[in-house]
């Protein structure tokens, strides 16, 4: 018995016969092909290989995959893949998304050491995912695990943890990550608005170019946004962000609710409005100071000189 490639437990090894492959037995990640020349890139991302082929196992996909470093032939045996290909199922931005994920973590703890336990939990706004993709997720929680920022617990035989624990060094990275999002270490702003309405990209635009003026990163509510009550996703988002931008032109529950829990969140929150709509909004503008703009020009103006003010 060798040690497996992906996972350093015992497997069981065999080189194919006059073949440049060797096939893993293991026990942990399943079966699996790997040509020498791919040893290399896959030691350089071998927590995104074992997290997809554990994800294949979890969900009942029984193809053995051949991990090549060109996909130059097409085999019936196997499903041939590069590791450049697997590692483009997961987050390019995977930094950010465990210092995030890290950060609600703590967020969930009562009290240090506590652990949190994975099926109480909304896997997207806690992990800081656009979507729930397991793959994704199972490399954050492996990733976040290696670096010894948790601690997971197991339930029997399962590969995917039942609970976590935010170890001592995670705790203190995690109050380093928050004092610093006021110094902007990693000042971020999000834009709520609904993309459907009349000036909704030229909105979106406009935000972006002042961002990118002030060096800073802009998110948008784009990919949350729905009509009625806010989504987990979006208060997650204004969680993360040190300035929220609210847009009331589109007056619907989801927008003003935003408003409110960036508010009671103590966020930097700018409320602008198309002029448009001045008057229309059932209560006093002048009462909470809202910008509002005729043009899309107006509104990277007001982004920029609220950012550059604070």
């Amino acid at each position: 018995m060798e040690n497996c490639l992906l996972c350093g437990t015992s497997a069981m090894i065999t080189r194919q016969d006059n073949s440049s492959r060797t096939i893993y037995r293991c026990n942990s990640c399943g079966v699996f092909v790997v040509s020498d020349l791919a040893v290399k890139p896959i030691e350089q991302h071998v927590h995104e290989v074992s997290a997809f082929l554990q994800a294949r196992r979890l969900s009942g996909q029984s193809d053995t995959v051949l991990i090549s470093y060109k996909n130059a032939n097409m085999e019936k045996d196997y499903l041939l893949l590069t590791v450049d290909q697997i590692v483009e199922t997961f987050p390019k931005n995977f930094t950010e998304q465990i210092h995030m994920s890290l950060v609600n973590l703590t967020n969930l703890s009562v009290y240090p050491g506590e652990e949190v336990r994975i099926e109480k939990l909304d896997f997207a706004p806690v992990f800081y995912l656009k979507t729930v993709n397991f793959e994704a997720l199972s490399f954050i929680i492996k990733s976040m695990a290696h670096a010894e920022l948790i601690d997971v617990s197991y339930y029997g035989a399962s590969f995917f943890p039942c609970g976590i624990t935010v170890s001592p060094k995670g705790w203190d990275l995690a109050a380093q990550l928050k004092d610093n999002t006021n110094e902007g270490a990693i000042q971020r702003a999000l834009l709520v608005y609904n993309p459907a309405q009349a000036h909704g990209d030229a909105v979106r635009t406009a935000a972006q170019k002042a961002m990118r003026d002030c060096g800073k990163k802009l998110t948008t509510s784009d990919e949350f946004f729905s009509v009625g009550m806010i989504g987990n996703d979006v208060a997650a988002q204004i969680k993360a962000s040190t300035y929220v931008i609210v847009d009331l032109t589109d007056s619907s529950r989801s927008v003003f609710y935003a408003w409110g829990y960036a508010k009671a969140m103590g966020k930097h929150t700018l409320l602008m409005c198309n002029e448009e709509k001045r008057g229309k909004l059932g209560f006093d503008p002048a009462a909470v100071g809202i910008a509002f703009w005729k043009e899309p020009k107006q509104v990277s103006t007001e982004i920029y000189n609220f950012i550059k003010a604070r």
